[in-house]
């Protein structure tokens, strides 16, 4: 009896863990319940393992950050996908800068770092605007058939918008750059994404990539 009572306890169990990765981390949507984390988990191609994975890098980099002396937490914003972690934001001095660098290098499960960080001062009417920007960016890219929104992470910091995920070819990547691009008050949007044909539809089967970024301008502010 009590071996039963374990058994149906444990998908609930699992899928409430999946839900608390999911709420700790910067990186994904909070979740209401287990088993709609773990649909929302599955329905990204980088897979539910990969989602929680990246949870738990997000988590202890952000603990990382908030005990450090030496960077400023709230100038700092980093995106996590696939064990890589995009350090985006700002800082006072290059030694910040580098010290974040490092932080982010430290974490167990980091494969690779991106540094976007800039020694440069953000306002709080900035950031809100940033958020805005975001949101845009994001219901343009849900809302155009050609792109699989729920692959590609938008982020915005002073006005450029950095991209990340996955892409299924070379012109869903374009089609996702294009679409920030010519959103109103985007000066630049730097991508991160990866192209992954659908062959590889979960890791860890997917190939792994630390894809150089494409910088694309706009001219629409």
């Amino acid at each position: 009896m009590r071996e039963s009572s374990m058994k149906r306890t444990r998908p609930w169990s699992m899928g409430m863990g999946i839900a608390l990765a999911l709420g700790l981390s910067g990186c994904a949507p909070l979740l209401l319940g287990g088993g709609a984390a773990v649909t929302g988990a599955a329905a990204e191609r980088r897979g539910a393992m990969s989602v929680v994975d990246d949870a738990w890098i997000d988590a202890k980099l952000n603990t990382l950050f908030v005990r450090s002396e030496s960077v400023k937490w709230g100038n700092v914003s980093f995106r996590v996908y696939r064990g890589k972690v995009l350090l985006m934001g700002t800082a006072e001095t290059e030694a910040e800068v580098s010290e974040a660098v490092r932080l982010a290098q430290s974490v167990t499960g980091v494969k690779h770092v991106y540094n976007e960080l800039k020694v440069q001062y953000v306002s709080a009417k900035d950031i809100a605007h940033d958020a805005w920007i975001s949101a845009q960016v994001k219901a343009r890219i849900f809302g155009d058939e050609h792109v699989r929104g729920l692959d590609i992470h938008v982020d915005t910091v002073n006005q450029v918008v950095y991209l990340t995920g996955l892409a299924d070819s070379q012109a869903e990547r374009q089609r996702a750059e294009r679409l920030a691009s010519i959103t109103p008050g985007v000066k630049e949007v730097v991508s991160y994404i990866e192209v992954v044909p659908s062959d590889y539809p979960v890791s860890p089967t997917m190939p792994e990539q630390n894809p150089e970024p494409d910088t694309v301008s706009s001219d629409v502010l």
